[in-house]
Order: C-alpha cells, then sequence, then structure tokens
C-alpha cells in the first residue's frame, strides 16, 4: 500500500518558504508569515491582491498524473487561480463569474459543477484537493468529500509555476490565507483523502502522516518505546548481500553468515535519521529465494541465554508473495520431543510453533501476503507460547511443560537446520529477547512505531479511578489521577500523573464477596459492596454458573435498563423496547405526492409540511411511479398549515393533492399545480379522527417513534414481550430529527438494536437519515447477496462490509466515533468492519427504521422484524458493547421479586430446591473497562416450618390464651391476658376455645401489713406492704386508722 510519501514532490507547511525536502523554496511577494493562524499552526497572509508565492524551480508535472492539497480562508472571489501553470493554465481555477471550480487549459473553462460562493470571505478554513488521473479528468475534493469532476479535452500536463495567483504575479489572489500545501506526482485515493483531511482537522499535520517507521535502538539503547537491555540479536537485516554478513546491533557482536541472500528495496521504509526526499531507500530488507537462502547466526540458543527452558521473545516483519505449507521463518533446537523451538508456516493463513511432540498453532486474522509483523514469545513459568500478528496477539498455547530446546545445532533465519523448508520472501528488523517475554504492549507498542499505525489525535484524556494496565497512544493532553497499575503511552506533550500505584503492574482491588446459606422458598442475597471500585460508572453482572437439579431458576435476556437505571449505558437518547404501543385519537390529513410522467420525483424534489410553524413531514419525495403516494400528518381544526415544496430535477412533473383524511380516505380540497414552488398555506379545519401509533421512549428523553401503518407489534420477538414486523411495502417508525438526540453533523454516536430479515435484498434500508449530499447521510443497508453499507454518500468511502450471517435474529452496533473519525459496524459483537468516513450528518430528515430518506426514499423498505432499538449520541466502548450484547441479551442472570435486570451491588434470588448455587459476578468498571471476576455460592437447605402467622420459618407462637403472637402478627406476647391483684393472670380475651376468667379479691394496704379483702369482706393478715409495692390504697373502699396494726370486728354485710 502506498504511503504519503510515495510520490510527494513537495510540501509547504504554510508560514516558511521552505518545503519539507528544500528542493522547492518559495519566493513571495506580498506575503507574510501569519503565525499561528492556520488550520493547524501556521499560514501565508496574502497583504493585497497582487501577492503571490512562486518555487524558485518550478515543480515538475510531466504527466498529467497529480494532485494537489491545501488549505484556505477568506476566498477573494472569481477568475482566480490557486495553481498556476505556465500560459496561465490551471488546475484549480474559479472563473470570473464565481459560481464553480474546475480546470483552465489553453483559455477554456471546464468545471466540475460545485458552486463555491457561499465560501467568499468566509473566515473559516476549507480543505481542497484536486486529483488528476492524467487523462484530462480532475476531481475534487472539498472539505474530505468529492464535490464533482471536471473533464478537459486532453490532460493538463506542466510544470507549477505559481501558488496563490494568476499567472504571472498576480492580481488575482485566490484567498487572503494559505496553508499545508503539497503536491504528489501520483493521484491519492479517496480514501486517503479523507484520511489526509480526517488527520488536518485533528490539528495533525500532513507530516504527522509522513514519518516512516522506526528501527529498533541499536547497541541496547532503550527508547520511550521499547526496553533494549534484555536483546540478545538486533539484525536490521538492510544489506546482507554486500558481504553474506547480517551484522549485529544488538551491541552482542554476534554477527550471522547470509547464504544465497539478496537485498530488496521494497521495505516498510523504516526511519534511522531525519525526513529525506522521496524515492531513496531508508531500509531494505533481505530476501529468502525459498530454494537455498537462509542465515545462521553463528551462535546457539545457549549462547544467547534461551535454550531449555528460559523464557524468550522474538519480534520480525516478513513479505510472502507465496505462503505455504512447512516452511521456516525461524529455527532453532533439534528433532527430539520438546528440543525444538522453530516458527513454521502452515497452508490458510496458520502458523505452528514446532516442539517436536507438541506443537501450537494459531489462525492469522487475515491473509499474511505482503508486509505483516510477527511476534512470538515464551513464558517459563507458565509454559505458555504466545504470538502475534501486527502487534494484536492471536493467542496464548499452553503447553503444560517445560521445553527443553537444544543447543545442538545454531539459530537460522529462513531456512532449516534438520527439517521443514526454506522460506520464500522477505525478512527486516529480526530480533530476539532473552531472560523475559515481551508484554502485548511491548509488542504493541514495537508494531506501532515501525508500521505507523496512530491515528490522528485530538482532544485531551483524562484518566481517574483506574486499575490494571493502561496503554494509549497520548493525546494532546492527559491527566493521570489516583489510577493503579502499569502505564504506557507515546509520550503526548502535556501530562500530568498524581497518585500513580505501582510502577509494575498493581493488583489493585481484589474480589471480596461472601458466600451465603439460606432456605428453600426464602430471599437469599448477596452483597458485593465494598469493593473499592469508584461509584457512577461500576456495572454489577450477574450470571447463573449452575444450580440444583430440579431448580427452574436460570439465566435470561433483559432490556436495557430504563431511565432512571444507575447502570452505565441507560444514558441512552433512544429506547424503543418495541413491547407496547400508544393508541392516539387525533385529527389526520394527508398529502399525496403525484407525478404526470409517471416515473417519480427523482432528483432532489422533496414537499415539508409545517403545523403552526413546526415540521410534521420533512423532506418526503414520491419514490416511484404516477402517485399518489400518500404522508399522514395531524392537524387540529384552526392549526396553521404550510406546504412547502423544494424542486430538484423535471419540476414541471411534480405535483400533490391535500385530503381531510388518513391515507387520502378523506375528501380532497387542494391539488397544486405542476412545479408548486410557492409556499401553499391553509387553516385546518374538519380533518377526520383517526387513529395514530406510537412506540414509547424508554430513555426519559421522550423521543417517541411514530408508528406506520405497514408496520405491527408480533410476538415473535429476541427480548421483552414483542418485536415490530415491518411489511416491506409501507412499514415505518420515525424518530426525532438528529440535531434533537445529538447525533447530527460530525458527533459520535452509536446505534443498536436487533434484526431478523425476511428477505437480503440489494440497498433495503434498515435504518436512514441525513441527506444524499456528500459526507450528509447516515443509512443503514442490505447490500446483496450478503452484504452491509453505512453510506454516507461519497462515493467510494461508504463503508461495506460481509455479514456473518443473514438469517434469523442478529444483532447489529453501528458506530461513528468523532475521536478516529471512523465508522465501524458489528454484527454480534464481532467486528466486521470500519473505514474512516468524514460525517456531516445533515438535520434535514428524521431518524427513520424500516425505510430510506433521502436519496434512499426510493430503496426497498425493510421486511422483517426489528427489536429492542437504542441510541446513544457517543460511541460505546467495547466493555459496554461486551456488557449489552454478552451480558444483557444474551443471558444474564433473571432479578429477584421483579426488579429487572438486577445490576446492583446487592442481588436477591427466592432459591426453589436445595442445594448449591453457583453464580458468577463480573464487576465492570465501565470508564476504562478494567473489570474483576469471581463466583459466590448460596448452600440452601429445607424449607423451614410455617408459624401459626403463616411465615415460612416465622418465630410466632400461640400464648396461653390461644392467641397466635409474636412474630410478624404485631401482637405482644401478652396479648389476651390480665394480671390480677394477686399477681395471677387471667384471659380477658381468648381464641382457639381457651376460657375466660376473673380476679378473686382485692388488697388493701396499711402500716407496714397489708390485708386481703376477701368477696364476703374478711379481712386477713397478709404480706407488708414493702413487699407489695404495687398495691394501692385507693384500692380500699374505706379508711384506715392510724394504729400499726387493726383489730377489726365482724360485722354484717349492712353495716358495711
Amino acid at each position: 500500500m502506498a504511503t504519503y510519501a510515495d510520490g510527494l514532490v513537495a510540501y509547504y507547511p504554510g508560514g516558511q518558504p521552505y518545503d519539507l525536502w528544500d528542493l522547492f523554496e518559495l519566493s513571495f511577494s506580498n506575503v507574510v508569515p501569519a503565525a499561528g493562524q492556520g488550520p493547524i499552526k501556521d499560514a501565508w497572509e496574502f497583504t493585497s491582491n497582487t501577492g503571490f508565492m512562486v518555487p524558485v524551480a518550478p515543480i515538475p508535472n510531466s504527466t498529467g498524473v497529480f494532485t494537489i492539497s491545501l488549505w484556505f480562508s477568506q476566498l477573494a472571489g472569481g477568475f482566480r487561480n490557486a495553481i498556476a501553470m505556465a500560459g496561465n493554465d490551471s488546475p484549480i481555477r474559479i472563473p470570473s463569474s464565481g459560481n464553480d471550480i474546475g480546470i483552465r487549459l489553453g483559455g477554456t473553462f471546464y468545471g466540475c459543477g460545485h458552486n463555491p460562493s457561499g465560501l467568499v470571505g468566509s473566515t473559516a478554513w476549507y480543505h481542497l484537493v484536486a486529483v488528476s488521473n492524467g487523462l484530462g479528468a480532475i476531481e475534487y475534493f472539498l472539505n474530505g468529500g468529492s464535490i464533482g469532476t471536471a473533464t478537459a479535452p486532453s490532460p493538463l500536463v506542466g510544470d507549477f509555476t505559481e501558488i496563490g495567483n494568476v499567472n504571472p504575479t498576480g492580481p488575482r489572489a485566490f484567498a487572503q490565507l494559505l496553508s499545508e500545501t503539497a503536491f504528489w506526482n501520483r493521484a491519492l485515493t479517496a480514501a486517503e483523502v479523507n484520511i489526509l483531511y480526517a488527520t488536518n482537522i485533528n490539528k495533525q499535520s500532513l507530516r504527522r502522516l509522513l514519518e516512516p517507521g522506526y528501527a529498533l535502538p541499536s547497541n541496547k539503547s532503550n527508547s520511550e518505546w521499547i526496553d533494549m537491555n534484555s536483546n540478545a540479536v538486533l539484525y536490521h537485516l538492510d544489506d546482507v548481500a554486500a558481504a553474506n554478513i547480517a551484522t549485529d546491533d544488538s551491541g552482542n557482536g554476534r554477527h550471522g553468515t547470509g547464504s544465497n541472500v539478496t537485498n530488496i528495496s521494497t521495505t516498510i521504509k523504516l526511519h534511522k535519521g531525519s525526513l529525506i526526499p522521496p524515492g531513496t531507500i531508508i531500509a531494505s530488507g533481505s530476501y529468502y529465494n525459498g530454494t537455498n537462502a537462509y542465515i545462521d547466526l553463528n551462535k546457539t540458543p545457549g549462547a544467547m541465554g534461551v535454550d531449555g527452558n528460559n523464557s524468550r521473545s522474538m519480534v520480525f516483519w516478513a513479505s510472502s508473495s507465496n505462503w505455504q505449507n512447512d516452511k521456516v521463518l525461524v529455527t532453532m533446537g533439534i528433532n527430539s520431543t520438546g528440543e525444538d523451538f522453530s516458527l513454521v508456516t502452515k497452508t490458510t493463513n496458520r502458523i505452528s510453533l514446532n516442539t517436536w511432540g507438541s506443537d501450537a498453532f494459531w489462525n492469522l486474522p487475515s491473509s499474511p501476503l505482503g508486509w505483516n509483523h510477527y511476534g512470538l514469545t515464551y513464558d517459563s513459568a507458565s509454559y505458555a507460547a504466545n504470538f502475534y500478528f501486527n502487534g494484536t496477539s492471536v493467542g496464548t498455547w499452553y503447553f503444560g511443560s517445560p521445553r527443553n530446546t537444544s543447543n545442538a545445532t545454531n539459530i537460522r533465519i529462513g531456512g532449516p537446520n534438520y527439517q521443514w523448508g526454506y522460506f520464500t520472501g522477505g525478512i527486516q528488523e529480526f530480533a530476539i529477547f532473552s531472560g523475559s517475554a515481551l508484554s502485548d504492549a511491548e509488542i504493541l507498542s514495537v508494531y506501532n512505531y515501525q508500521a505507523n499505525t496512530w491515528a490522528p489525535l485530538s482532544g485531551s484524556a483524562t484518566v481517574s479511578s483506574i486499575f490494571g494496565s493502561v496503554v494509549h497512544d497520548g493525546p494532546p493532553t492527559i491527566n493521570i489521577d489516583s489510577i493503579f497499575g502499569s502505564v504506557v503511552h507515546d509520550g503526548p506533550p502535556t501530562i500530568n500523573v498524581d497518585s500513580l500505584v505501582g510502577s509494575v503492574v498493581h493488583q489493585g482491588p481484589s474480589f471480596n464477596v461472601a458466600d451465603i446459606t439460606g432456605s428453600v422458598a426464602l430471599t437469599a442475597s448477596f452483597d458485593a459492596a465494598s469493593q473499592g471500585l469508584p461509584s457512577g460508572s461500576t456495572a454489577y453482572q450477574w450470571s447463573w454458573a449452575s444450580v440444583p437439579s430440579g431448580s427452574a431458576i436460570a439465566n435470561a435476556k433483559e432490556n436495557l435498563p430504563n431511565s432512571g437505571s444507575t447502570y452505565p449505558v441507560s444514558d441512552n437518547k433512544i429506547l424503543w423496547h418495541f413491547d407496547t404501543q400508544n393508541t392516539i385519537t387525533t385529527q389526520v390529513g394527508s398529502i399525496g405526492l403525484r407525478d404526470t410522467y409517471g416515473d417519480g420525483w427523482h432528483g432532489n424534489n422533496f414537499i415539508t409540511v409545517n403545523v403552526n410553524g413546526v415540521p410534521a413531514l420533512t423532506n418526503i419525495t414520491l419514490a416511484a411511479g404516477t402517485g399518489p403516494e400518500w404522508f399522514d400528518f395531524t392537524a387540529a381544526d384552526g392549526d396553521n398549515v404550510e406546504v412547502l415544496y423544494t424542486p430538484g430535477s423535471f419540476p414541471s412533473e411534480c405535483f400533490y393533492t391535500l385530503n381531510s383524511g388518513s391515507a387520502g380516505t378523506g375528501t380532497d380540497f387542494y391539488t397544486s399545480p405542476t412545479n408548486p414552488v410557492a409556499p401553499y398555506t391553509f387553516v385546518a379545519n374538519g380533518f377526520l379522527t383517526a387513529s395514530a401509533f406510537t412506540t414509547p421512549d424508554s430513555s426519559g428523553q421522550g423521543n417517541t417513534g411514530a408508528v406506520s401503518t405497514g408496520s405491527a407489534l408480533v410476538t415473535d420477538r429476541y427480548v421483552g414481550t414483542h418485536a415490530y414486523y415491518f411489511d416491506g411495502v409501507s412499514g415505518s417508525i420515525t424518530g426525532p430529527k438528529p440535531s434533537i438526540i445529538g447525533i447530527d453533523g460530525g458527533n459520535s454516536r452509536t446505534i443498536a438494536f436487533w434484526a431478523s430479515a425476511s428477505a437480503w435484498v440489494d440497498y433495503t434500508t434498515i435504518f436512514s437519515m441525513g441527506t444524499n449530499t456528500a459526507n450528509q447521510d447516515f443509512s443503514f443497508l442490505q447490500n446483496a447477496p450478503s452484504d452491509l453499507r453505512l453510506s454516507n454518500w461519497t462515493g467510494g468511502s461508504d463503508l461495506i462490509v460481509t455479514a456473518n450471517s443473514t438469517t434469523g435474529w442478529n444483532h447489529y452496533f453501528v458506530i461513528y466515533d468523532s475521536s478516529d473519525v471512523r465508522s465501524y459496524i458489528y454484527q454480534n459483537n464481532q467486528l466486521l468492519g470500519t473505514k474512516t468516513q468524514i460525517q456531516n450528518t445533515s438535520d434535514l430528515a428524521n431518524l427513520t427504521v424500516g425505510k430510506g430518506v433521502a436519496g434512499w426514499v426510493a430503496a426497498p423498505k425493510f421486511s422483517g422484524s426489528i427489536d429492542e432499538f437504542a441510541v446513544w449520541n457517543r460511541a460505546l466502548t467495547s466493555c459496554e458493547r461486551d456488557t449489552i450484547y454478552g451480558f444483557l441479551q444474551t443471558g444474564s442472570i433473571k432479578a429477584a421479586q421483579g426488579s429487572s435486570p438486577n445490576l446492583l451491588e446487592q442481588f436477591s434470588f427466592v432459591p426453589d430446591t436445595t442445594g448449591s448455587y453457583i453464580i458468577n459476578l463480573e464487576i465492570v468498571d465501565h470508564s476504562n473497562c478494567a473489570s474483576i471476576t469471581g463466583s459466590v455460592t448460596a448452600s440452601i437447605g429445607p424449607t423451614p416450618p410455617t408459624d401459626c402467622a403463616g411465615v415460612i420459618g416465622g418465630s410466632a407462637y400461640i400464648n396461653s390464651c390461644g392467641w397466635c403472637v409474636g412474630g410478624t402478627t404485631g401482637r405482644h406476647i401478652t396479648y389476651g391476658q390480665t394480671t390480677c391483684p394477686d399477681g395471677s393472670t387471667i384471659c380477658s380475651s381468648s381464641s382457639g376455645g381457651v376460657p375466660t376468667g376473673s380476679c378473686s379479691g382485692v388488697i388493701i394496704s396499711g402500716s407496714g401489713e397489708e390485708l386481703l379483702v376477701t368477696s364476703k369482706y374478711d379481712l386477713q393478715y397478709s404480706k407488708k406492704a414493702s413487699e407489695q409495692r404495687f398495691r394501692r390504697v385507693a384500692q380500699i373502699p374505706f379508711a384506715l386508722s392510724s394504729k400499726s396494726f387493726l383489730s377489726i370486728r365482724k360485722k354484717s354485710d349492712d353495716e358495711f
């Protein structure tokens, strides 16, 4: 694949007269540097209309194949050249009318059809690229998107002699400010133009894309991206053929000997110094002929410390045009059990580490043809080998026992010692490390620095309260606060580090959830609080690992959390469960679109209907045929209605009819003329009542969807109780405008849903929004026979992928991430593809499910079912996608007691049989995708007895008066009892056949002793008053004397 350095003839960053190669210095007239005023940094300012810049030697253009890229601000107007050639020809010309951009050749202008007049005087910066194919056609790109092609009768051949004005020397400056101007002698692809624009708008110049990869540091010189202390041997392999010597640049003097190895210059272009002119070989590689070519390292594994079971790592680049079976990339050891250690190619994109008797195999994730980076590590403690392809681990192979690599032979590259065949292809940057296995982060860092895979950087980042190791590319500003673990970064310009715990991986929080016991039919609760994790971004993912035999408890699918949930992914802007619908009775009218010719309203003819100034229908059009195609809108009596027509191609064929009922079922009351450009307004009166249906929005944002005819709730769903079926004819659901939910323009977004397609028809629209203008569409479509397309209406920049499945229920994430200017399509959480896409999604049309809008309105409509449709105005992270797809909607734990779903620190369930219930818990910090995992057990015994209140295992019981007391009854244990004066108790009320009773006498108290008054009024000596403190004198019906003891004679009852 070409790099941006390939074919680059001249590059002027802006503000200075020098180009990057120091070959075409500029002379200025009435042009001054404008420090800090450029789109990235500096610019040139044309101080008068006669300003110009002339290279000391003309920039060559002998074939007519070229690309010119520049940024401008404050466009001057018509009759201007951005770049001039001899005879005043120009590849970038604005004619005197000022309404086009194109070519001037031989005094004639050839335009591309794009009117730039709206940019005149604008202080914004614009990126303009002209790409010539050498046949007379030049395609123009504005801000990353194609705006048209101008075609001249012959190629535009001739040197470029002036920048920023007509030739010679004015007097019509193209714009007041220019910057970042570059010339290639090849045609950049649309994708390259997009990446260049994306890089620039992220404040990174073309220089960032020109940086070649870096060679591994020689002589164990450490760098910010790799520690070379354990480097045993380092072969850059850039000039083996000169003397058949592979020079060891590790500083260890372990030079190898080449046999039949030749040099190649088609390399990955490693960087060994400052940038130099293109075409110079920066670093060549070594080529192996597949017959008898190899490099002998002249050292055994033991000499490098990688024999026996010692840990080791190796990295290298290899290129092959014929990946054959059993060809040696690297070999050491002999053909005896466990004593071999050879990396060998296998057919069908596989690779093997042969240890003789127990071999590791890996499937490569993509084709190994061409240049790719390979890494291999072996860890002596775990007996595990890990293989890497282009910086990413393909997998770990556990041997289960130590390896015992033999010292009987030397290490070789490209050819065998005792077995296998010779490799055909190139190898470069070969290195072995001894004593330890390089980490994932180190191998990825080597790949990134050597392949120059950096994505454009932007913004700032804050890393706070996380655990585990962190690897990032370092945006311009990063603040790291209170984290646990090692941090590997590429050295951003500004970094603040506070409270960093551990220079190597620190364990961080650990799983600490207690097992529990319980009984059948009684609620059992786990508590995962106090795990030391940050609040607000932590998800608790409980799932059943096993349950006792006979239990009906099982994992189940869950809807996404509704508004009000504290769960991290509950911040969506639309959440349509598609389980219910609301019915609204209102007055409905309709508009029928019609065409006199009978071929529909092709070519951007649109109607918008406003009710009381608010759009009710936006940019509707007639898909095909004569019509009428009816569109409903709601308008009560007295509402002001306005119909606006936007003309496109063949407007004289277009007209419409207004009707007082839904879908034209009322009375026609107005038919427009053809080409109805004049707005038509009226006051609604007498529209028929009709039922309209909406699907509720559970996000809490109030973004309900309007359900059309042809859409119906069905029980054949994926999750919840229902899904919507779309009939492929008229079925659709219309949501809000993109701006309402923050997914218009270049904003990040995620759209997730389940779909089951009845058919896979070319250009069937699944969802759609935006309009049919470059970069302003965001529509997701089927492509036959099994592809998916994310359109942004910019030619070759559509993201097209092949689906893994076209039948049954499948889940989709469609994501645009503004941080890396890329779109992503996932099916069943597997990445199908990604691509740089410039998104500037229009707000003209509402988000619509089931059919297309704008340019896709005539496309086939979706036939099948859709469920659980959700939208976020951000790009979901990998762990958030895993939580939604892998946890919630493919088998999460069912929450207890109707709370759905249970994603909190506590989890409760009601066991239905005895035994051990084992639950897996993954606790995920969604702020950084770090997690801790573990399992807990509930040991459940038999159901305890039921108490008198009917409570299983309750503590209520029957008291002596027959009442159920205590436990959950709310009755005191003495309920129904009365205490008599003598301390005895009786049942004043009773239950269950227990009799009631009464007290037998009254106590009187005197000085020092008490007497009992019986029912016959007989008085007897009793206990002292001090022993009967609760008795009172007031209980006695007569006065006592003052004597210490009383003498009482017996009297009749009458005397008392």
